[in-house]
């Protein structure tokens, strides 16, 4: 009997030991303190880690690492057909890995190749340690002209448990759904935070390639199998008892040439405050500095039907990051007179011209010249282009 005990045993200690050897290869670590990316080789997906204090050998997620972090999903629209960037369908991953960056390349389409590049790189906001840059690239393989988009869904975490689960660098509060437009505004950067750190979700950066929109919700209403989330201002991040929030950043559809590639550049960071007061929250850790405020907050009021923002008093020089960066520049035609500047096309388009993305960013590169423009008439012509870009993003919603 004890033979064969020790027999079970022998057997049993065998499989964990081929199973620990085959889960070691199914991933591709890369680290820069305190921070360790992991790519699952398996599902193609990507978290990153945090070290903990207690024990620095020790890592803990940013985010969501579930079923290989599968719940945090790369798209591709690719002429109106969408495609994960993950192993689901089968298709063939390859990972390859230099001292200084990852390269993680999908085959699962004859019309595009993607490629995804991790790379620790040091940054000019505030961050604990290097942030992770992720650059994508869609190279259209189709042999003719394609419209191409991507997106990117992440199931935040940290935080979540809390009253306030996300906010901004300028917004103190996130707690219901919001549709940011970072081409238009001036946050830099969205924090999901726990007690003593917070993961950085960057909206613009030295880096960064400026999303069109960024959506912040329920997890479950964010993955959908339209391109864009059923949208409702306001509405409550919790669903039954529990809040899942998460992050959805969508870049615009454009017309990329045969053999041409679309290169999106994302950041993720991190931020430690564990070392500061215990009453120090997340917010009042990154946005004070040596006791004093060095950006006061935008409030939201998420009970209306659209957002409105208010600014308090500043009664400080700002020095938040938010404040070195401005929405980049359009590349536009000659200044036009005020004559035709007035004039601008303010009708309903075509519901043909509504459904198009290119659409969109037309009407929003018009919002950016008309606000750089020291015309005092812009400003309604502004409130006009804006109502035509809610209505543009309805009729899309509802396809």
């Amino acid at each position: 009997m004890r033979i064969f005990n020790k027999k079970i045993l022998l057997i049993y200690f065998s499989v964990c030991l081929l199973w620990g050897i085959a889960a070691a290869d199914d991933i591709v670590e890369m680290v820069s303190d305190p921070l360790k990316l992991v790519i699952y080789t398996k599902t193609g997906n990507f978290c990153l880690y945090h070290s903990k204090t207690e024990d620095a050998r020790e890592y803990e997620p940013l985010y969501d690492d579930r079923s290989q972090s599968s719940v945090n999903i790369y798209s591709v629209l690719f002429n109106g057909e969408m495609f994960h960037l993950n192993n689901k369908s089968g298709k063939k991953i390859i990972v390859s890995q230099t001292k200084d960056e990852i390269t993680v390349t999908f085959q699962i389409s004859l019309d595009f190749l993607a490629t995804q590049t991790f790379s620790f790189v040091p940054s000019k906001q505030r961050s604990t340690g290097k942030i992770l840059k992720v650059v994508t690239e869609i190279q259209n393989i189709s042999g003719e002209l394609a419209n191409i988009a991507l997106k990117a869904v992440f199931d935040t975490s940290l935080g979540e448990k809390n009253l306030i689960p996300l906010y901004t660098d300028l917004r103190s509060e996130i707690g219901a759904e919001l549709m940011l437009q970072p081409v238009l505004e001036k946050d830099s950067v969205i924090f999901s935070a726990d007690k003593g750190y917070a993961c950085l979700f960057f909206l613009r950066n030295e880096y960064m390639t400026v999303p069109t929109f960024v959506y912040a919700a329920n997890w479950e209403r964010l993955v959908t199998k339209k391109w864009l989330p059923a949208y409702v201002s306001g509405r409550s991040f919790r669903k039954f008892s529990s809040s899942d929030p998460g992050l959805l950043y969508v870049w615009s559809e454009k017309k990329i040439q045969n053999k041409e590639t679309l290169s999106v550049t994302n950041c993720i960071g991190f931020y430690d405050y564990r070392n500061t007061a215990e009453t120090a929250t997340g917010y009042a850790a990154y946005t004070q500095q040596t006791g004093v405020l060095v950006q006061q907050p935008i409030i939201v009021d998420q009970t209306a039907s659209k957002s409105v923002v208010t600014k308090t008093p500043n009664t400080a020089q700002p020095t938040s990051p938010a404040t070195q960066y401005t929405a980049p520049a359009v590349q536009t035609a000659a200044p036009v007179s005020r004559d035709k500047e007035s004039a601008v096309q303010t009708k309903p388009a075509k519901k043909a011209a509504e459904k198009d993305y290119q659409y969109v960013q037309k009407l929003l590169d018009r919002i950016t010249e008309l606000e750089q423009s020291p015309d005092e008439l812009s400003t309604e012509e502004i409130r006009k282009l804006r109502a035509e870009v809610d209505n543009a993003i309805k009729v899309m919603q509802e396809e």
